[in-house]
């Protein structure tokens, strides 16, 4: 794939028939995708390279003074797919009866929306997937997910709208929910705003059910309701990153999550240390961190070659 064109892809410059194309690149081969990572990550340490390095490594130090930043003005949103193509044309042909399975995969650090076959829409977070049909027949409308999803359900009584995750299912009628059931984790969480959803675990008959505006999570191997007390968290659709006097030890594990990368902590005294704020996923992990810096006073090190930020 020419360069020139990828670049103008990440500067948000594209047309829709060069993203297409670029899609299709990125879906041929596993080796596409990761000269694209990799492509991204230069450009945007071309964007937020504000200290020295050695080869590999980017020190950062912490000054009490105002950094400047560069923001990304990538407009454009990476969504990579399996058989993504093949289920254009799919819908578009109709050249099959047989219904079909399609994952959507979306990367570390981008987020997706998308519009399933009932008129359903569902926007995924980082290092989400979402598995499901091209078309819904049956009793019931069901679709898989592994990490996180905001969904609002198409009204359809007759035929109830199913998400199966790792360990629980969520039976749904018509309503408006997040859900965050990150396998690689262990992290379970479904928040109601709207509708009625009836929660049930895979390995026992357990059930749960939820009202508007409460939310059940996962503590020690037990379900827990409680009310939704901030509707911030949910901003992540809109590709913000929202903390709430979250201590940092909470902070960096979601940013290992989101941004696929690990973060190692040298200095143990920030770990309690609270922080509000928001950011936009799009501007990258290196810019979260930097903001974090000056409130929490920190250096770090990025090595670029293994993906580990260490904190000191």
């Amino acid at each position: 794939m020419n360069t020139n064109l990828l670049i103008k892809y990440l500067e948000g410059n594209s047309t829709q028939e060069e993203k297409e194309a670029i899609a299709k690149w990125l879906d041929e081969d596993k080796k596409n995708m990761k000269e694209f990572l990799s492509l991204r990550k230069s450009y945007d340490l071309t964007l937020f390279n504000l200290k020295d390095s050695t080869p590999g490594k980017e020190v950062f130090k912490n000054k009490k003074t105002h950094f400047l930043y560069e923001l990304l003005k990538i407009a454009a949103i990476f969504i990579f797919s399996f058989g993504v193509f093949q289920l254009f044309n799919f819908v578009n042909n109709e050249i099959d009866d047989e219904i079909g399975m399609h994952k959507l995969h979306v990367p570390a650090g981008q987020r997706a929306e998308i519009t399933l076959a009932d008129g359903t829409n569902v926007w995924l977070n980082a290092k989400t997937t979402l598995t499901y049909p091209t078309r819904f027949s049956g009793s019931t409308r069901e679709v898989k997910l592994d990490g996180e999803a905001y969904f609002t359900v198409k009204h359809d009584p007759e035929n109830p709208f199913i998400v199966e995750t790792e360990n629980y299912k969520i039976n749904v009628l018509g309503t408006e929910f997040n859900v965050s059931a990150y396998s690689s984790n262990n992290i379970f969480e479904t928040s109601l705003l709207k509708g009625s959803i009836e929660i049930s675990s895979l390995q026992s008959d357990k059930k749960i059910t939820l009202t508007p505006q409460n939310m059940v999570y996962l503590m020690n191997g037990e379900l827990l309701k409680s009310r939704i007390d901030d509707y911030d968290h949910f901003l992540w659709r809109k590709g913000i990153l929202y903390f709430n006097n979250e201590p940092m030890k909470n902070i960096i594990s979601k940013l290992e999550l989101y941004y696929d990368v690990k973060i190692v902590v040298k200095n143990n005294r920030i770990l309690n240390f609270p922080y509000t704020g928001k950011f936009w996923i799009k501007d990258g992990i290196e810019h979260v961190v930097k903001v974090l810096m000056i409130h929490a006073n920190f250096n770090f090190e990025k090595d670029n070659d293994k993906n580990i930020i260490t904190i000191y």
